[in-house]
């Protein structure tokens, strides 16, 4: 159950004015009535006005429990109606302006409130649209201006989603006292309460022509001169790494151009079907020192044992690229390094690759482009310094390559020879006579079966 004096009207009624209670004549005399049930009020003049307040009470009749609230609200608009001004709120606006491409600049700005006069104001006057707004006002520009006071109800979306250029003025929250003082409550009705913006396009067209949009004008438009100067810069430097591009295939050009032809036998001979056409063709150039060393091996042997060498016709990758028949240097290889070593010999894949290249030599196209290939890995990818492709990387074989690969296969079955050791072109002989191994490949065929040597 609400107090006494919290039902208590704050103003009266009289010949369609609000007065305060300290403004009219005490008791029944002041002639006014109750805003809220229309009843009669009678004014409470207290003896001593320094500690005590005037006040309105019913006469006859039962505090009303709206009387304060209508009170309240008719008062505002008595006031705003009167003073014939009043302080419109901020605005805060925001937006995205395109600038070029897919660049957009976004901006923000408030502008601050700010008070505006009345060439004319009506209260509860009828709209075109049939709604009736609590005052309308008409400011020097011609704009019609709505106003609503909230006390204990907001505007209705009606009036919010059709009026423009409504405002709201919130007493929600005020206190009896900023009330009872009129002075006080004029203040907040005019200038300090909270208020609001619904719709604006009045305060839309002030912000274009304010200082705050040709801020944000000036903003826009070095943001556009500072994008044109980007595009500039970027072009610039785009046709600067464009020539240096140019530069740098211009010189690679030049520098592949001795080893073009030596680059066209390299990849040629990554392809299979060449690498076979090329060893039939070193096998009739060379049918002599085949049949050579197939005799010296055969007396080698002879002295060592009965069993014939098996490993020197397996074909292994870039073995084409000693001036030789690959079964003429893996032989004199086997001899050297395997077969003439004991159980526990080290030797590296360098070493074999010396002797092989003392003894027989590579070809020189195949030993240029290796030596380019070293040079060109030393430079990392993507540096515009490399002058091969990553295929022709791919194709050409390497000298201490072709070593390992043989060297490599050796440790396997049915070989067996050797034994690498972890971490690099390493190896050691992995048994005292060497030929066990062939023996346990021959024992092994015979159990299975197969005849003839397998490559």
């Amino acid at each position: 159950m609400q107090k006494t004096y919290e039902l208590r009207v704050p103003f009266g009624e009289r010949d369609g004015r609000l007065y305060a209670p300290d403004q009219v004549d005490n008791g029944i005399r002041c002639g006014c009535t109750c805003p809220g049930c229309g009843a009669q009020l009678k004014a409470n003049h207290p003896k001593d006005r320094d500690r005590r307040r005037a006040y309105f009470s019913h006469y006859h009749a039962g505090e009303c429990s709206g009387g304060f609230e209508t009170a309240l609200h008719q008062m505002a608009i008595q006031i705003i109606h009167e003073a014939r001004e009043i302080t419109v709120p901020g605005k805060s606006f925001s937006g995205k302006e395109h600038i070029a491409g897919n660049y957009y600049e976004s901006w923000s700005t408030t502008l601050p409130p700010h008070l505006v006069q009345f060439e004319s104001v009506e209260m509860e006057q009828t709209t075109s649209h049939r709604l009736r707004p609590d005052l309308t006002a008409t400011l020097s520009d011609g704009t019609d201006l709505f106003i609503e006071v909230a006390v204990t109800h907001k505007v209705e979306d009606t009036k919010a989603q059709t009026l423009d250029n409504l405002m709201e003025v919130d007493l929600s929250a005020i206190e009896r006292r900023q009330v009872e003082d009129l002075e006080t409550l004029r203040n907040l009705v005019l200038h300090g309460a909270p208020r609001c913006w619904y719709q604006s396009s009045w305060m839309d067209g002030i912000l274009n022509q304010s200082a705050e949009k040709a801020a944000i004008d000036a903003k826009l438009n070095q943001a556009r001169d500072n994008y044109q100067a980007h595009l500039a810069r970027a072009k610039l430097a785009r046709e600067a790494h464009e020539k240096h591009l140019a530069m740098l295939d211009a010189d690679r050009q030049h520098k592949r151009l001795p080893y073009e032809d030596d680059l066209v036998k390299a990849v040629k001979l990554s392809a299979p079907e060449n690498v076979r056409m090329f060893r039939n063709q070193l096998k009739l150039q060379c049918e002599v020192a085949i049949e050579q060393t197939q005799k010296e091996m055969e007396a080698w042997l002879y002295t060592q044992t009965t069993h014939p060498v098996h490993g020197s016709e397996l074909e292994t990758n870039g073995d084409w690229i000693v001036k030789t028949h690959p079964l003429v240097w893996k032989a004199y290889v086997l001899k050297e390094f395997v077969f003439s070593n004991g159980y526990g010999a080290s030797f590296a894949a360098g070493k074999v690759l010396n002797a092989v290249e003392r003894w027989f030599g590579f070809w020189a196209w195949a030993k240029r482009v290796a030596e380019l290939k070293e040079q060109d890995e030393k430079h990392g990818p993507g540096t515009g310094l490399r002058l091969l492709s990553d295929h022709e990387r791919q194709s050409i074989v390497l000298p201490i390559d072709a070593m390992a690969s043989f060297l490599d296969r050796m440790t396997y079955k049915p070989y067996g020879y050797l034994e690498k050791i972890p971490g690099g072109h390493q190896y050691i002989v992995r048994y005292r006579d060497p030929f066990t191994a062939q023996c346990n490949y021959f024992a092994e065929r015979v159990r299975s079966g197969q005849a003839g040597e397998a490559l």
